[in-house]
């Protein structure tokens, strides 16, 4: 059973195109990876599944009481 879905994502900021068609299947008792070089579109394609950031084109599907979370690698430093 698939929990999400990216299909045919597309994503610009400014001229300059991140992502360009891609595609994301993840399904139940999964485990997900993402690897690539800085820049690549990593944290952006995470963003769009979670809902934080929309695509310029393409779809996201997700499986009904489904939730995506994400831990950033950055960190803030609110040690008040």
């Amino acid at each position: 059973m698939i929990l999400l879905s990216l299909s045919d994502i597309h994503v610009f900021f400014g001229a300059t195109q991140i992502l360009r068609g891609a595609n994301l299947d993840v399904r139940d008792g999964e485990r997900v990876a993402l690897v690539g070089a800085n820049g690549a579109g990593k944290t952006t394609l995470l963003r769009i599944a979670t809902g934080e950031f929309e695509a310029y084109a393409g779809s996201r599907t997700l499986k009904r009481d489904t939730k995506v979370g994400y831990v950033s690698q950055l960190q803030s430093d609110d040690s008040d």
